[in-house]
């Protein structure tokens, strides 16, 4: 259990070797701490902070920010602009997340918006990127179902013997890898909470 990507995280590791389960327990924590500044736009350090503060200079960035800014462009071509990348304004005018929540005038939305539009990222390819037009990206749509991805390329990498499966909870992003010790045949059963109840 550990705190990351300001929510509560838990990785259970199976295996037949109980210390080699462990220790890739440990490397998974470690990779998903690695890419919270890759992902993260408040932190001051981070590549996503420097990109939007760049004023529409191009800026290198890490391969995982890279990657992450690449996916997240896909995801708004698949959904027709429904998720969008460069919604920052958006969230910050809205103030969510923040001790300053509150319902913006429409013409501060109207304002913010004439910023949002995932066709303002340029990916110039050698993890180089530029925002056009006063865009700036939050990637928290993605973040965690990201380091998700990045969980299972962790363990399709490691020895079939150190680990057998694994369960992943990630805030609300879950991932089940390989075989369930406690259930015959080895399937996971995940439980989805019922919002309005």
């Amino acid at each position: 259990d550990f705190f990351a990507m300001d929510t509560f995280m838990s990785i259970t590791a199976y295996g037949e070797n109980e210390q080699a389960a462990q220790d890739t327990a440990v490397q998974l924590e470690q990779r998903i701490n690695a890419l919270e500044p890759a992902l993260s736009r408040t932190r001051e350090d981070s590549d996503l902070y420097r990109l939007n503060h760049a004023d529409g200079a191009v800026c290198e960035v890490s391969e995982d920010t890279y990657a992450a800014i690449e996916a997240a462009v896909q995801y708004a071509e698949w959904t027709g602009g429904a998720f969008d990348p460069t919604m920052a304004p958006l969230t910050d005018l809205w103030g969510i997340n923040t001790d300053n929540a509150h319902i913006p005038a429409q013409a501060e939305i109207d304002a913010a918006l004439a910023h949002v539009g995932y066709q303002n990222i340029e990916l110039l390819g050698d993890n180089q990127v530029r925002l056009l037009n006063g865009a700036q990206l939050d990637l928290g749509g993605i973040g965690k179902g990201f380091a998700t991805d990045a969980v299972a390329d962790v363990l399709a990498g490691q020895n079939e013997d150190a680990v057998t499966g694994a369960l992943v909870q990630l805030g609300g992003n879950i991932g089940a890898f390989g075989s369930n010790p406690a259930r015959d045949g080895g399937s996971w059963s995940i439980g989805i909470a019922d919002p309005d109840d």
